[in-house]
């Protein structure tokens, strides 16, 4: 893989730039990672690569290998990646990021919780997420189409190249992102790499003019930090390294089902006393059978011509079983939520956590790398370190016995947190601050009316 110091070796060379980002191009999509990340994604789409490609395969006598044609061979796709990855991004994200400062919230960007759940969503798939940070809101870099340079010292990502070809046919687009700018390449088909547009700021500052429709870029400014901000999973590695093959192994057992059941269908037949018959005969057999239902046979006892069926009972009952344990083992190599422990029935708390124990020992290790990656945005957007947030995970729960627990322990708090507390369990966070206002207005209207001058009556003249 290219590194940033091979970016620096290069030097200002328009002509090297240009090789350098083809062949960037070309290593990152014939690497491991490149492949392995495609395949990520068609799991993530509901797709087994691995089964896919796998073909059914039969051997005749001399040992030859044929492709078996004949045999159902339905290929079922579970979405169970789909799934864990989609309970993994929900459980801490769901709620969005809470601030302390409302006023975080808006430079971030009106749609900063949707990109955070995009970036947690890929970096599940891939290992890692790309987050560039555009002036005033976050955009995502689809992990197939972003190369990171990384500094070969700090293992920090110090440039990248962003590139996209819509088709064959069209032509290829490149983005080279440097500290101090970027720069646009368009490689049109069967012509060589030029620059589009030449390296300039992150921020450009545009003048306009009265009563005219022209404007001008005036001068320009860079951020203090490389604007694209990585967010990795655990270990920067995806959910999927280590589970593919349990993963491969339930969806075959799936699709094995399918078929035995598809072949346990098949009914055939015995023929006593019809060997002048060839496979002509046979066909038209079968063929006269399936449109009149009606089949033609002497007396079974006696020497005459006989039809007998036959069926094939599918053996589902082991797969069954297997499906079952190997389905159990995914539950809990993705530490997903035990949900069917807690389906039914009034169940507690206790057993509400239990089933979530799984889930959130792997969420709280996920929290650390996105806070470590809001931290790292603060710095390229220019918000201070020291401003506070926090995640809601967003777990199923008894809240008639969590509202229970708040009110017995009312007397220890003040009103203020219970209140809190209270709409924390019942979703309703978001009214917070209005019921919490209408709580101070009505207590000091009955301070007001309980302070009023009192008034003696009037007596009729």
């Amino acid at each position: 893989m290219k590194t940033f110091q091979d970016l620096l070796a290069v030097g200002d060379s328009d002509r090297l730039r240009m090789d350098f980002i083809k062949e960037c191009i070309s290593k990152f999509e014939s690497s491991e990672a490149f492949r392995f990340a495609q395949d990520a994604q068609l799991y993530y789409r509901g797709e087994n690569p691995t089964i896919m490609r796998a073909q059914k395969l039969v051997w005749d006598m001399l040992g030859h290998a044929h492709i078996d044609n004949v045999s159902p061979n339905h290929k079922i796709f579970s979405r169970y990646f789909f799934s864990a990855v989609t309970e993994g991004t929900q459980y801490l994200l769901g709620n969005g990021v809470s601030f302390d400062s409302d006023s975080v919230k808006e430079k971030l960007g009106s749609d900063f919780d949707t990109k955070m759940q995009q970036l947690a969503d890929d970096a599940q798939v891939y290992g890692a997420a790309w987050g560039f940070w555009n002036k005033d809101h976050i955009e995502v870099f689809p992990f197939l189409q972003f190369i990171p340079l990384m500094d070969e010292d700090t293992s920090a990502v110090k440039a990248g190249i962003r590139y996209w070809k819509l088709d064959k046919d069209k032509p290829l687009h490149a983005v080279l992102y440097e500290l101090d700018g970027f720069t646009e390449y368009v490689q049109a088909v069967g012509e060589d790499m030029q620059i589009d547009k030449p390296k300039r700021p992150y921020k450009l500052n545009i003048a306009s003019y009265p009563d005219s429709a022209l404007t001008e870029i005036t001068g320009g400014e860079n951020y203090p930090d490389f604007p694209i901000v990585p967010l990795y999973y655990i270990n920067h590695d995806s959910i999927l390294f280590g589970n593919k093959n349990a993963l491969d192994a339930y969806d075959l057992m799936l699709s094995k089902m399918v078929n035995n059941v598809d072949e346990g269908n098949l009914i055939y037949w015995v023929l006593r006393n019809c060997n002048g018959m060839d496979e002509a005969d046979d066909e038209a057999f079968i063929a006269n059978l399936l449109k009149s239902h009606v089949v033609h046979a002497d007396n079974p006892n006696g020497d005459g011509a006989d039809a007998e069926p036959h069926t094939i009972e599918a053996p589902i009952d082991g797969t069954e079983t297997g499906i079952t344990r190997i389905k159990r083992l995914l539950d809990d190599n993705f530490m997903v939520a035990d949900t069917e422990s807690i389906r039914s029935g009034n169940i507690t708390a206790t057993q509400i956590k239990a089933a979530y124990q799984k889930l959130d020992a792997k969420t709280a290790k996920f929290e650390y790398q996105v806070i470590d990656f809001i931290q790292r945005l603060f710095v390229v957007a220019g918000i201070s370190a020291d401003e506070k947030f926090s995640f809601k995970y967003d777990r199923a729960a008894n809240r008639s016995e969590e509202i229970t627990n708040i009110a017995q322990a009312a007397q220890f708090i003040d009103s203020e947190t219970a209140t809190r507390l209270v709409l924390e369990a019942l979703g309703k966070v978001d009214l917070t601050e209005e019921v919490l206002q209408r709580m101070q207005d009505e207590g000091l209207a009955r301070f007001n009316l309980a302070n009023q001058p009192q008034t003696a009556p009037t007596s009729a003249e």
